[in-house]
């Protein structure tokens, strides 16, 4: 199932435009000063992938250890305030404002991926839960339209 999953979405995703990619921000990793000047840190993450996967993890409210029924509707949120800002500054193409829920589940197969890398963290029920949160994900968007 995984491997079914993950193939739908990699086709989904694969021809994205290429740039520059922080890779990892997410709110905690903007400081506001107090003079109201923001400052984006911890570049380590950072490449030239999808940039569309840093709009991702921005707007991403879901939840990667617990499936939460909310999740969908409350990154659909976030992602729709979000664009109102970010596209009067840079366009997107259909495909990439497609592609938001198949990169948050794209994320949640990468933070899988780093979970085997200590395999005491993985056990046939890490695992079960994953794939479960997964299928419910997908299910979702489905429900949405959005596959």
């Amino acid at each position: 199932m995984f491997r079914e999953y993950g193939n739908v979405i990699w086709e989904n995703v694969k021809k994205l435009p290429r740039g520059y990619s922080h890779g990892d921000l997410h709110r905690g990793n903007l400081l506001r000063t107090t003079a109201g000047k923001y400052y984006i840190l911890d570049f380590d993450t950072s490449s030239y992938p999808i940039p569309m996967y840093d709009i991702m993890i921005m707007c991403n409210s879901t939840d990667y250890f617990n499936f939460n029924e909310k999740g969908y509707e409350n990154s659909k949120n976030t992602y729709e305030s979000f664009l109102k800002g970010y596209t009067k500054y840079r366009s997107l193409s259909k495909e990439e404002l497609d592609s938001f829920y198949d990169l948050i589940a794209v994320s949640s197969f990468k933070r899988l991926l780093l979970k085997f890398m200590d395999l005491n963290c993985v056990d046939k029920e890490f695992l079960d839960n994953q794939l479960n949160w997964l299928i419910k994900w997908r299910e979702q968007c489905s429900k949405g339209q959005i596959i």
